[in-house]
């Protein structure tokens, strides 16, 4: 459904080409829309959005419910070969008793939601994401569009990354 609302374009990147999907603002707007109705019989006291790309819509959704936003920072880093992990952890140690809805704009490789389950193991976490890569190493509760990276060799564009390139 969420499919048909984007702009497709190209790109060459070096020794490889992936296809671009580009979404605009009414696409986040209409798949914000829907990851509320499917979550509608839940009861949350807050929203977390994972830093970047997931922010926008954990604002959005937040405004929604009129339940307060949380950022959470998530992120990591390779160094000397050894990967790294940073986190404002302390976030979901204060939400420990709290249903929490956790967003992120894509489940890509699923690092990222995995480390939260895996190190956190808090029952009360919620996962939804506006696109979900299926071949992920992650799960996640509810998304709005899915797509098969390793079918279809994709690199998805939300209208916050690159947008001072976008036509007008």
């Amino acid at each position: 459904m969420c499919r048909t609302w984007c702009q497709l374009g190209y790109i060459r990147g070096i020794g490889m080409t992936a296809r671009r999907e580009y979404y605009d603002w009414k696409d986040v707007q209409g798949m914000t829309q829907d990851l509320i109705q499917q979550t509608s019989h839940l009861k949350f006291d807050s929203v977390i959005g994972l830093t970047r790309g997931g922010l926008t819509p954990a604002v959005l959704i937040s405004h929604y419910l009129g339940i307060p936003m949380y950022p959470l920072k998530v992120g990591f880093r390779d160094h000397a070969g050894q990967e790294q992990f940073a986190a404002n952890g302390g976030l979901l140690d204060q939400h420990s008793n709290l249903q929490a809805l956790i967003i992120d704009d894509i489940n890509d490789s699923g690092a990222t939601i995995n480390h939260i389950k895996q190190h956190w193991q808090l029952n009360n976490l919620t996962f939804a994401v506006l696109i979900n890569n299926t071949s992920s190493e992650a799960e996640v509760d509810y998304s709005c569009v899915e797509i098969n990276k390793r079918e279809d060799d994709v690199w998805i564009v939300f209208p916050w990354e690159d947008w001072w390139k976008w036509k007008k």
